[in-house]
Order: structure tokens, then sequence, then C-alpha cells
């Protein structure tokens, strides 16, 4: 029968009646406050503890696979910083050919900053789902589903590995185009250099660069806001890898066709320029000086695409 305050308070008055009061209260202090079959015994304690072992090897072998996914990302990071590295060297390459960058370095060095917030905020998932491992019994419901998952994720980030050597390699491609580029520059900087006095023109090309580091940079703000929504759900993991490999398949592709594009391109660009300097050299310096003007303006077209290539990964 169910133990009440009521039955409770009726035991120990009849208790009284009997006993008196100071023994009819040493003898209900002695009752437990709750039924009988609610407490405990060593037994139940024992089997808690029996569960409690296995658990602990789960959630070891779980620490151990996330510990091994930490040393990919690592190398992957490792990699990337490789990427940028080459990326700082075609920037200095491609620097080569404007003569006034200052403003874009610091925008650069912007962008760098918010790299370093969206760094941060990882760093922060990473401590969230340290948070998450603390809730014990949802691991013990879902520890099966968590291994398949650290498996698929590893085989991903294999595959991610593989790519980004792909992309190192098209990165060296790209860096041995713009070293015939700067030859062919070089060539044409024996016949366009009376045209340098011209720093306004120039400095109108380092405003359009501007405009498109301040694209870039809003492109940035995005990418941290989808970095703060990815915190909400870290089960978002897998999807996220999986569209980075589709990421990085197009990128692969992308580059591809801006290397065929930028070789075209400027091919057809040099040869035009070759042409248009015999008939330039007849007419007055002011005539020259547009031309020109017409010719870098399509020259920085042609290299836009790749600024956004280099630093946010897709090609415009």
């Amino acid at each position: 029968m169910e133990s009440t305050e009521s039955r409770r308070l009726e035991l120990r008055e009849k208790l009284i009646e009997v006993l008196e009061e100071g023994p009819a209260t040493t003898l209900m202090e002695s009752l437990p406050p709750v039924s009988w079959h609610e407490l405990a015994t060593k037994s139940d304690v024992g089997v808690l503890k029996s569960d409690v072992v296995p658990l602990k090897s789960d959630v070891a072998v779980i620490k151990s696979d996330v510990g091994v996914l930490k040393s990919d990302v690592a190398v992957i990071k490792s990699d990337v910083g490789a990427l940028e590295a080459d990326v700082g060297v075609l920037k200095s390459d491609v620097a080569v050919i404007k003569s006034d960058v200052g403003a874009l370095e610091a925008d650069v060095g912007v962008l760098k900053s918010d790299v370093a917030v969206i760094k941060s905020d990882v760093g922060a998932l990473e401590a969230d789902v340290g948070v998450l491992k603390s809730d014990v019994a949802v691991i013990k419901s879902d520890v099966g589903a968590l291994e398949a998952d650290v498996g698929v994720l590893k085989s991903d980030v294999a595959v991610i590995k593989s790519d980004v050597g792909a992309l190192e390699a098209d990165v060296g491609v790209l860096k041995s185009d713009v070293a015939v580029i700067k030859s062919d520059v070089g060539a044409l900087e024996a016949d366009v250099g009376v045209l340098k006095s011209d720093v306004g023109v120039l400095k109108s090309d380092v405003g359009v660069l501007k405009s498109d580091v301040g694209v870039l940079k809003s492109d940035v703000g995005v990418l941290k806001s989808d970095v703060g929504v990815l915190k909400s759900d870290v089960g978002v993991l897998k999807s996220d890898v999986g569209v980075i490999k589709s990421d990085v398949a197009v990128l692969e592709a992308k580059t591809d066709a801006v290397r065929v594009e930028l070789g075209a391109k400027i091919e057809a660009g040099l040869a035009k320029l070759r042409g248009e300097m015999h008939i330039l050299r007849g007419d007055m310096k002011l005539g020259i000086a547009r031309q020109t003007y017409v010719i870098l303006a399509a020259l920085a077209a042609v290299m836009t695409p790749i600024y956004f290539a280099l630093f946010t990964g897709t090609a415009g």
C-alpha cells in the first residue's frame, strides 16, 4: 500500500498512544520516507556499475577516433596553409604588373583577420562537441551510430586530402602560366614604357581591385554567418563534408577552365596588343595612352576571376 504523509501521521499518533511520544518519534524516524520497493540495494548498484563499464570503453573508442579525425584535420590545415603560401607567391607575381597595391594588401590583411575569426568559431565548435560528449545517456543510446559516422568521416577526410593534393598540382600549373605571362609582359614593357607616367589610369585600376576585394570581404562575411549556423547542429558535419567534396570537385573543374580561358585570353590580348602597337606608333601620345588604358582594363577584367579563384575558391 502506498505510503502517504496522512498515513504516516496517523501511524505516529497511534504509536504515541501506545509507546508515548519519544519512542514513537524514534520509531518513525527509522522508517524510510518512501516505499520499500523504491529503495536501491547493493545488487542494484552493482548492476548499474556493470552497465557503466562498457559505456566507458565505448566512450574511449569514440575519443580515440575523434583524436584521429583531429590529426587528419590538422594535416588538411597544413596542406591548405601550403596552398595559401603558393597563392601568396602568385599574388606577388601579379603585383609586378601593378605599381600601387598598398591599399590592396591592407584589405587582404582584413580578410586574414576574418579568417582568424572563422578559425576561432571552429574552435568554439570543438568545445561544443566536448560539452556534448558529457551527456552520457545520449552517447549510450547513439554510440553505434556515432562509430559508423566516424568511419564515414574518416573516409571523407581521406578523399578531401587527395583532392587538396590535386589542387596543389593545379596551383603549380597556374604558377607556371603566370611565369609565362610575366615573360610576355616584360617583352611589352619596352613598347609601353613611355605610358608609365599615366598614374591616374593605374589608380583607377587599383580602385577596381579594391571594389573586387570588397566583394570578397562580403563573401567572407557570408562564410562567417554559415559557420555560425554550423555551430547550432554538430550533426550537420557529415553533410558539410559531402558539400566540401562537391565544392572541391567543382573547384578542380573550374581551375582547369580558368587556366585554359586565361591562356587563350592572354594570347589573344597579346596578339591584339602587338598588332595595335605598330599602328599606335604613328599616333599622338594621347591616343596611345587611351588605347593602352583600354588594353590594361581588358587585362584587369581577365585577372579579376583569378583573384576570386585564389581568395574565395570559386572562379567567376
